[in-house]
């Protein structure tokens, strides 16, 4: 079935009676709506009779160059709802006619919004279209909810909940089983903003992928609370700016809870937030992950704006928490900053790593940091823990971990505010939670100074290589040996290291196949002399090379020197000691 060029079906109701309902069963065939065409059921304005709802079993389903379906309630009465059972596939992409492809249920009137359900193997969609359940006057929005194996939604495309009145937002719901792509600001949010509530947003998935500026919001810009946003997902990867995020302005924020059953990575400059604009608390964070990896610039923050607090950030990881070049941080410029709470197994913060809840400005407190490590807290490179204040007092900072190793550590003094320059850049780690004016917080560290107190100086005496001859069984072999010395016109060497003295060079030996293989090695080499004599053993003053391993003699010391001279050593004691006449 095509529907094309503007073409309408509708059914509505302009008075007190009952709306129609609006059906199409194609038994496997495909629906295409196309080029502003619309199947359209609505309540008119004024009407108390309930609008009458649209129904579709097809195989697949087309919206295209400003294709709709379209549920409404201008009036007190309810609006009829829309539910879409495609067998294979639903496409939602572009614009036409002056209209944007999707599907809409609307309430602009006292009456409630119709509820919107997609039921398809795959839903893709894709150039700014829309699917959405909105309400712009008292009436409450109508539940959106999305059932599918692979979600997509590129390209500015938008799957949302609103309000933009005084009644309450929508809910959305989506159930992708195996896979949910968002990608080049493609958007899944519920969001309020006038002064009605915001929905919230749940979500499931295997596989999350959230790229190139797309979102996943719960919002209310207006005076509403905000909703909550809940995900439930195998594996999430979060990159290249994109968000996941629960935002407010004056009323309460919403809260970002995610439970992620294998690795969660945030990396380049993509962020888990929650904010606050104005006077309202930015909500809770909350992620259970195996593994949470935050990279190249990638973030979790709560943060105040404004007056409000910052929200609290517990972040619970059974194995591994890396973060490289990544910030956590819950903080604020004039309210309190937010709790931070960490638990893992192993814990690294790498490469210039933020976990702030400090206070730029107002009385607010810094907020209390606690990071726990069942195994190991390792930080290094310039990484920093602070929980600084201005006027509040600077917060609590606790590190419990039986190893806890730091790249030149230090607890360093007050600097609050936005700028961390005092600690950024100078290669140290730093831990703070002072207060410019009001009381310094406490910070506590595991006792390192069994580290300290551990480390053995080395001895300043060097072991002669008379001494490694003398008592090795190159001196100790007690049975008759043939031998045979080549001293040449310059000696032998002082010690096993040297070079020959001599001033003719001595080939190596080879087989007699390699020389008739070979007859250009037969020729005599040419002199080389050299002109001054070299060191034949280190003494004071003399550049120090780097060891490149050690090996252990039969007396049980530990020598180290470079590769050559060890294989030297090496040689020498198989050919004597394990000689066998």
């Amino acid at each position: 079935i095509i529907l094309t060029n503007n073409a309408q079906v509708n059914a509505r109701t302009l008075q007190s009676g009952q709306g129609g309902n609006i059906t199409f069963n194609t038994f496997g065939g495909d629906l295409l709506i196309d080029q502003g065409s619309a199947i359209n059921a609505g309540v008119g304005a004024g009407a108390t009779g309930n609008g009458g709802g649209i129904a579709l079993n097809v195989g697949s389903l087309g919206l295209f160059n400003g294709g709709q379906l379209i549920s409404t309630t201008a009036g007190s009465g309810t609006a009829g709802s829309i539910n879409v059972n495609a067998s294979r596939s639903v496409a939602i992409a572009g614009a036409g006619q002056g209209k944007i492809s999707g599907m809409f249920a609307e309430s602009t009137g006292t009456g409630q919004a119709g509820d919107l359900t997609i039921n398809t193997p795959s839903l893709l969609m894709q150039d700014g279209a829309v699917v959405s359940v909105t309400t712009s006057g008292s009436g409450m929005g109508g539940r959106l909810s999305i059932n599918t194996n692979q979600l997509r939604v590129l390209s500015n495309a938008e799957i949302a909940a609103s309000t933009t009145g005084t009644g309450m937002g929508g809910i959305l719901t989506v159930i992708a089983t195996q896979s949910t792509e968002l990608d080049s600001g493609g958007k899944l949010s519920a969001r309020s903003t006038g002064s009605g509530m915001a929905g919230s947003l749940f979500l499931s998935s295997d596989r999350l992928s959230v790229q190139n500026g797309a979102q996943i919001t719960v919002s209310s810009t207006g005076s509403g609370n905000a909703g909550n946003l809940d995900m439930n997902v195998g594996t999430a990867k979060i990159g290249n700016g994109a968000r996941l995020a629960a935002d407010n302005n004056t009323g309460i924020g919403g809260n970002l809870q995610m439970t992620v059953g294998r690795d969660l990575t945030i990396e380049n400059g993509a962020e888990i937030s929650t904010s606050s604009n104005g006077s309202g608390t930015a909500g809770r964070i909350g992620i259970t992950s195996k593994n949470l990896f935050l990279r190249s610039g990638g973030s979790i923050t709560s943060r105040s704006t404004a007056d409000g607090n910052a929200g609290s950030i517990n972040l619970n990881v059974r194995d591994r928490l890396q973060v490289n070049r990544g910030e956590i941080s819950a903080s604020s410029e004039r309210g309190g900053g937010g709790q931070i709470d960490i638990f893992a197994k192993s814990i690294l913060l790498n490469d210039g790593s933020l976990i702030s809840s400090s206070v730029s400005d107002g009385t607010g407190g810094g907020g209390n940091i606690t990071i726990r490590a069942s195994e190991i807290f390792l930080a290094f490179n310039d990484s920093d823990i602070l929980a600084n204040a201005q006027f509040g007092d600077g917060g609590t900072i606790v590190i419990d971990a039986p190893i806890f190793i730091a790249d030149l550590f230090a607890t360093v003094g007050r600097n609050p505010g936005k700028d961390f320059s005092q600690f950024r850049g100078n290669d140290r780690v730093d831990i703070s939670a002072s207060s410019v004016f009001g009381l310094s917080g406490s910070v506590q560290i595991p006792d390192i100074s069994f580290i300290q107190n551990s480390v053995t100086k080395l001895n300043g005496e060097f072991v002669s290589s008379e001494k490694i001859v003398a008592g090795s069984c190159l001196a100790r072999r007690a049975v008759g040996q043939s031998s045979f010395v080549v001293t040449g016109t310059g000696g032998i060497p002082r010690n096993p290291y040297g070079q020959a003295v001599g001033r003719y060079d001595v080939a190596q030996v080879k087989a007699f196949s390699d020389l008739a293989s070979n007859p250009a090695s037969q020729s005599s080499p040419q002199n080389t002399m050299p002109t001054t004599t070299p060191h034949l053993s280190w003494k004071s003053g003399d550049p120090i090379r780097e060891a490149q391993g050690f090996i252990i003699t039969p007396d049980g010391r530990v020598v180290m020197g470079t590769n050559p001279q060890l294989a030297a050593i090496v040689d020498a004691e198989d050919l004597v000691c394990n000689f066998d006449p």
